[in-house]
């Protein structure tokens, strides 16, 4: 189960609206954290390219 305040859910979708959270994440260990606010999109390339050995 998980709570969440209605705010934070796009009413219309039922998305969580994570940008309006500020989230962070536990890295490296010990203290150091970050933050979730600087998203990129990477490509990804299909099985058969990468089991080719294309990338």
């Amino acid at each position: 189960h998980i709570h969440i305040r209605d705010d934070l859910v796009d009413p219309e979708k039922f998305y969580v609206q994570t940008d309006k959270m500020r989230l962070i994440g536990r890295m490296h260990g010990r203290g150091w954290y970050a933050r979730t606010s600087d998203l990129f999109l990477m490509d990804r390339i299909s099985f058969a390219d990468w089991k080719d050995g294309k990338r």
